[in-house]
């Protein structure tokens, strides 16, 4: 074939490939090992890696969010379904819904949030038994409202 090294007769007598490749495994065999042993062991995620959504809270424990939908409209995945009303004047609201299944983890509704209400924390571990528990609600974005940075 075209670009195949020629073999001399030492080579293809000896194996010389075969033990270029033995010593270049053995070099590695007793190197430092790489291995995460997880979930013993877990690896600690890059410092702007996005995990889970969560709201940030103002000062006394209230949400940010002034059900805008900003959030929906630039969610290329449309996982986010956002629901708001007024009460005494202040938009608050009343459905908060992300089905993660859908979400791609782009950071487009935090970038999209004019009132910096939404966060992605570094939770990456969210497995579950039943797909349904992968519909984020308002109260299931609370559940990680605490690990946000200040």
């Amino acid at each position: 074939m075209e670009g195949d090294k020629k073999l001399s007769l030492f080579e293809k007598i000896f194996f010389i490939e075969i033990i270029k490749g033995h010593l270049l495994t053995l070099k590695y065999m007793f190197g430092k090992n790489v291995t995460v042993m997880y979930p013993d062991e877990k690896r600690a995620p890059v410092p702007k890696s996005r995990g889970i959504h969560t709201f940030k809270l103002e000062s006394d424990g209230t949400e940010r969010c002034n059900a805008c939908g900003l959030c929906a409209k630039f969610c290329p995945s449309n996982c986010i379904t956002i629901k708001g009303e007024k009460v005494d004047g202040k938009r608050i609201v009343t459905q908060y819904d992300i089905d993660i299944t859908r979400c791609i983890f782009c950071g487009m509704c935090v970038d999209a949030c004019p009132k910096d209400a939404i966060a992605m924390v570094e939770e990456y571990e969210i497995s579950v038994y039943n797909k349904d528990e992968m519909n984020l609600d308002q109260q299931g974005m609370h559940k990680y409202s605490s690990r946000v940075p200040s």
